[in-house]
């Protein structure tokens, strides 16, 4: 049996499991107390019911878990390779132990510890750039890197306010950490499957930036008010940082310890609020710096090498806003993302990036929680890498995110690749697919 129609079935089989066994719970009087009815349980927040007496006695006790289910066919109409119809799937689980609720210290309530792992297909053939061919930056999946099960994180997280009335004044966070689900967030590009909108936003494409990069870190938040934020972090760096065979368990960084260097990064971040705060917005200005021991004369793909460095600005928008939106819900109405990159081309692959992107949500009646998306990415590269001359990429993705509740979601979406390669050695290529999400 072909690998896409194994992972599908796997889905199939875990879902309408899961979906059995949650009802049934609810056919005896005495579990009716415990566990949700049928309707709550479609209605809640996860697929395995976090609202449930069990799972709100674990967070009484400190104890959260949660986590996601994703996969997506990628049905490739035209590519270097031809056509192609690859599944790319994977699975995801958090953990957090709040001390202070364990212990029954008041004191310790604000210290928490963090622990993820995940696993990704590790199939060649269920990656849509085997055929697409294009650059890694430009794969039509953020799924490809990292594959296999992997430790994403395993950390201690701090708040306190410091006597003021700023209730996360200062946030800390420090141990094996992800530094891109700590800078350049932007909530509205994880609504999209292409890996330069979703994860690396141009960053990605010079330095390991990426869901895959696990690595030691300490980082500080201050946060004077809630409109403006100042954040730092200071990171090991080594080489394939991001390969599937470490799985995310080089806690040493390089086995040649002379490999091992340092990364930084700061942003500072204004969030101003139009219309008397019907339309929040988010406005980052950050920094990167990565020690990349690689020799400008050693062999290589990129130009990546040396004390790389580069600067983002990011520009996020509520422009129009629907009705009143539910606490914890999604604002209806059209949204807009936006990212900047610029690099000194000597030694960064992508000099520059940007991408732009709009969302609309609610936009059909009766459809309160549908999104409607779309996204351009550009990604320019450095005359100094290595081989053909190569100009630039553009990828374009659009879809409609299909809310059939809080936690499930389906993705229908068409994807199209200009010079994946960035050069015209390469066909463009179309991706026409359907992709879902499953929270716990």
């Amino acid at each position: 049996m072909q690998q896409p129609v194994k992972s599908f079935l796997r889905l199939i089989v875990l879902t309408t499991g899961l979906i059995a066994l949650t009802p049934a719970f609810a056919g005896d009087e005495l579990l009716q107390e415990v566990y949700p009815s049928l309707a709550e349980w479609w209605n809640g927040e996860g697929l395995l019911a976090p609202n449930s007496k069990p799972r709100k006695s674990l967070r009484e006790e400190g104890l959260e878990f949660g986590g996601k289910y994703y996969g997506a066919l990628f049905g490739i109409q035209n590519s270097a390779n031809g056509s192609a119809s690859p599944w790319d799937d994977g699975g995801q689980l958090n953990f957090s132990l709040n001390a202070g609720k364990l212990l029954d210290i008041s004191s310790l309530e604000k210290l928490k510890f963090n622990v993820q792992g995940r696993w990704r297909e590790p199939s060649i053939y269920a990656d849509p750039n085997t055929y697409v061919a294009g650059n890694s930056m430009f794969d039509p999946s953020n799924w490809a890197s990292g594959t296999g099960w992997r430790l994403l994180q395993a950390n201690a997280e701090y708040i306190d306010n410091l006597g003021t009335s700023s209730p996360n004044l200062l946030w800390l966070k420090a141990g094996w950490v992800q530094p891109r689900y700590e800078f350049a967030l932007q909530p509205l590009s994880d609504k999209f499957l292409n890996n330069a909108v979703n994860s690396a936003k141009g960053i990605g494409g010079n330095i390991p930036f990426s869901s895959s990069f696990s690595t030691w870190g300490a980082m500080a938040q201050v946060n004077p008010n809630p409109a403006l934020a100042f954040k730092g972090g200071v990171f090991m760096a080594y080489p394939s940082a991001t390969s599937s065979s470490n799985h995310g368990l080089w806690f040493e960084g390089d086995v040649n310890s002379n490999q091992n260097s340092l990364m930084a990064m700061l942003e500072f971040t204004i969030r101003p609020n139009l219309d008397q705060g019907r339309l929040p917005g988010r406005l980052a200005l950050g920094g990167y710096s990565y020690n990349n021991k690689t020799s400008r004369s050693a062999a290589k793909s990129n130009a990546n090498y040396g004390l790389q460095t580069g600067i983002y600005l990011q520009l996020d928008q509520q422009l129009t806003r629907e009705g009143e939106s539910k606490p914890g819900a999604e604002l209806q109405g059209l949204s807009s993302f936006n990212m900047l990159l610029l690099a000194p081309e000597e030694n960064n692959q992508f000099p520059l990036y940007f991408h732009t992107g709009l969302n609309y949500t609610g936009l059909i009646p009766g459809r309160d929680n549908d999104a409607l998306v779309a996204s351009l990415a550009y990604g320019a590269y450095s005359p100094y890498n290595p081989g053909n001359v190569k100009s630039s990429t553009v990828f374009i993705e659009g879809g409609y995110h299909i809310a059939l509740n809080p936690w499930l979601d389906l993705y229908p979406f068409v994807q199209w690749s200009v010079r994946p390669s960035g050069n015209s050695d390469t066909s463009n290529a179309t991706v026409i697919g359907f992709a879902t999400n499953v929270k716990f």
